[in-house]
């Protein structure tokens, strides 16, 4: 996710919207890994018939996103657009909201349906959000992120590791948590090239995406310790759910820096936009019929077309509402002047100066 945020500063896939694509991805990625790892857990660690307990799992997942998508509705109107602080008293509904959301579904006994609570909470209530000022919720945005990057990912590694200890796995341990990585990695890789194929990327690009999907650190680290509080009845699944816990951790540990290593690598390169090769991968705001062939072609463009400037003033205007088309008429010939107000270079007579 860094990096395919770095890309999207840098303007490098955003023609098919790749960086975007990622988060939208991992928010239903999320969604399902909850799904299941609390259909499972709910499953395994009780003593009640399996098919009740499922049904139960999934009813109380569903419940809880009906319940965080009532609550993101409401918000979208609170506070509102126009007060001093706006972004400020929405960072703090947010954060209030989510945690009375989680808390309360945790004492109920349903903790993770209430995770699913939080997550569509968040997603509903900004969609108003976006729109209704100028900044849309890159304020809020940046205020999670230092949120998330200061405080919460090290207090959460920290927490994790600290419980984690090389001396307590065997030879076996390891053998058995590789092998459980390298399937589950190879899995998530393929169903997820499988899936990208849907939406007309290249095979470079499905990779890509794939890659993204591959680990889920924050995940894994979140849900996985938890696993141990519900051992508390069942002493005879202690060590297997040790195993799992730290299984997980290992996982978080080798997927995500070699992932993040190859993102690097291989995200520039493959995502490169090349700027003045074509028109379908450059910003159509920031660019104009003129720069898709050469000079020459540009004055027989001109020249053939000087008796139409009505329709040559229309194209340039419907290719960057910027441009100010001036008509100037020397010898009869109306020569189109185009002056482009976002950048230093100046359009005359169909050529760059």
């Amino acid at each position: 996710m860094p990096t395919m945020l770095r890309l999207k500063e840098q303007g490098i896939g955003t023609t098919k919207n790749i960086p975007d694509v990622v988060p939208a991805a991992c928010c239903f990625d999320n969604f399902t890994s909850l799904l299941i790892f609390s259909v499972t857990s709910s499953v395994t660690y009780t003593h009640d018939a399996v098919f009740a307990t499922m049904v139960k799992s999934i009813g109380a997942i569903v419940l809880a996103a009906i319940i965080g998508c009532v609550i993101g509705w409401l918000l979208r109107w609170f506070p509102k657009n126009d007060n001093r602080h706006t972004h400020f008293a929405r960072f703090l509904v947010i954060a209030s909201s989510t945690y009375a959301v989680i808390t309360s579904m945790l004492v109920l006994g349903y903790p993770f349906p209430g995770i699913v609570a939080g997550l569509c909470l968040c997603c509903v209530s900004t969609t108003q959000w976006r729109e209704d000022n100028p900044k849309g919720i890159k304020v809020l945005v940046h205020q999670y992120d230092n949120l998330w990057y200061f405080v919460a990912v090290p207090l959460l590694f920290s927490l994790v590791g600290y419980t984690f200890d090389f001396d307590q796995l065997s030879a076996s341990d390891w053998k058995t948590a590789f092998v459980l990585i390298a399937v589950g990695c190879s899995f998530r890789l393929i169903s997820a090239m499988i899936l990208s194929f849907c939406g007309h990327f290249n095979i470079y690009e499905q990779l890509i995406l794939a890659l993204t999907l591959m680990p889920k650190a924050t995940v894994q680290c979140a849900l996985a310790p938890s696993l141990i509080l519900m051992t508390a009845g069942f002493p005879e699944l202690r060590e297997q759910t040790k195993l799992i816990v730290y299984i997980c951790i290992i996982a978080v540990m080798v997927t995500s820096p070699v992932v993040e290593i190859l993102l690097d690598i291989l995200g520039p390169r493959i995502l490169r936009i090349k700027e003045g090769t074509s028109l379908y991968n450059r910003d159509i705001t920031n660019s104009t019929i003129l720069d898709e062939v050469d000079s020459k072609q540009n004055l027989q463009i001109i020249k053939s077309s000087s008796n139409n400037t009505t329709l040559n003033n229309r194209v340039i205007y419907e290719l960057n509402p910027n441009f100010v088309p001036i008509n100037i008429s020397e010898n009869r010939y109306p020569k189109p002047h185009y002056q482009y107000f976002n950048n230093t270079n100046t359009y005359r007579n169909g050529m760059r100066n």
